[in-house]
């Protein structure tokens, strides 16, 4: 059995299914799982040879190829999955934050660059709020829910639970950037050598656990792997789910990482950081 070693910043519902069905399995696949804290993290233990493979924004991937020119993206998961500024309540447009307190998992990348877009597109620059490093999107979201920040940008169902516990969603990303790519699936693992550490296999399997994600035969498995993985409500996993099967928002199926979602990335991270 071969082992993969795999970060992540938080639960993957096609993780989750390629585990409860077997299918890394099949594939005499051996899958272990970090959680790590920031992407500044993530990419200097990926840099270390750590792991094989990292769940991540692609800008965290632009953002490191000029220390690491090996990074490759391997696939394509999602188009955002509901990824949204989310303020708490009594803020209710984007030029009331102007003053507040805004988490941020790193201010030079990832979601960061979609959150400077949104103020540029309310007439207001990075300079209005106060910057705050608070991590990964869950640590966001707890923050968000203890006043530690006064907005944040959620996604992956943490913007769902943040919603249903009184939090304003005050911009989609999708609705103000278009085709957008949330998360991809990277290695510094130098191609020659794909097949014989299992990252070949990987692929397969992840694909295979995409495909059986989205097939409406597994949706009560799905929806119960949400709800343990958030700790939340039916309801709320259910929400979830339906962004999954979005074509706007939701998982990519081909795991295409080319074309215009990845040049909203490009144009970014070109416009915020040259």
């Amino acid at each position: 059995m071969t082992e993969i070693r795999l970060s992540r910043f938080s639960s993957s519902p096609v993780l989750a299914v390629a585990g409860r069905l077997g299918i890394l399995a099949d594939y005499d696949l051996e899958l272990t799982e970090t959680i790590v804290g920031s992407s500044r993290e993530q990419f200097a233990d990926l840099a270390a040879g750590k792991y094989d493979v990292v769940l991540t924004s692609p800008d965290n991937v632009l953002r490191h190829l000029g220390t690491n020119p090996g990074l490759r993206m391997l696939r394509g998961v999602d188009h955002g999955l509901g990824l949204s500024l989310m303020s708490m309540p009594g803020l209710d447009t984007v030029s009331d934050l102007a003053g507040h307190r805004i988490g941020v998992d790193a201010p030079d990348s990832g979601f960061a660059l979609v959150f400077y877009e949104i103020l540029s597109a309310a007439a207001l620059g990075a300079g209005s709020v106060t910057l705050v490093e608070l991590g990964t999107t869950p640590m966001r979201t707890r923050a968000l829910a203890a006043d530690q920040c006064a907005a944040t940008m959620l996604n992956a169902g943490h913007d769902v639970l943040a919603e249903r516990a009184g939090a304003n969603r005050l911009v989609r990303a999708s609705q103000l950037l278009g085709p957008y790519l949330g998360s991809v699936l990277a290695t510094a693992v130098p191609a020659a050598t794909e097949s014989a550490s299992g990252i070949t296999d990987f692929l397969r399997a992840w694909d295979e656990a995409v495909a059986a994600a989205m097939s409406p035969a597994n949706e009560e498995l799905v929806i119960a792997e949400i709800t343990t993985a958030l700790r939340c409500e039916v309801e709320a996993a259910t929400e979830f789910y339906a962004t999954l099967l979005d074509p706007t928002e939701g998982l990519i199926p081909d795991g295409a990482v080319e074309g215009e979602p990845l040049e909203t990335v490009r144009r970014l991270r070109a416009t915020y950081f040259g």
